[in-house]
């Protein structure tokens, strides 16, 4: 007898069609409408947010992080007395030794005659003007 009256709600279910059969059901259909409004509430707050991420200045503030890094390593260099200290040397006439063409930190090439420091142990070349800034 349990099995005839499943077939029977099952067959009214589909005679009257999904959408019209309520009966038997524990879903409050007020409980639709407040879920749809709860999620057009969150949708409008994730917009506002997106929006008001959209108009802060990120580029200043990656600027601003970037310039205290560069602050930080700037102070890390050597002292100008050790600076100072390099041995200075004239390209023509190490041209040979060195093997270097150009000057790593501006990236210039080194012209004869110019004046150059010269790092003792690995021999890294630099424009005197460079070192000394």
């Amino acid at each position: 007898m349990g099995g005839q009256l499943v077939t029977v709600e099952v067959a009214r279910a589909l005679t009257m069609g999904a959408s019209n059969y309520n009966e038997n059901t524990d879903i409050n259909p007020d409980m639709h409408e407040n879920f749809a409004v709860g999620i057009i509430v969150f949708l409008c707050a994730l917009i506002s947010l997106l929006d008001f991420l959209s108009i802060l200045p990120w580029n200043s503030i990656q600027r601003s992080h970037e310039h205290r890094i560069a602050k930080i390593l700037a102070n890390m260099g050597l002292k100008k007395e050790c600076i100072k200290a390099l041995p200075c040397v004239i390209y023509s006439e190490v041209r040979s030794v060195l093997n270097v063409a150009e000057c790593p930190n501006c990236l210039s090439e080194f012209a004869e005659g110019e004046i150059l420091r010269v790092l003792p142990k690995c021999r890294h070349s630099f424009h005197k003007d460079c070192m000394d800034r």
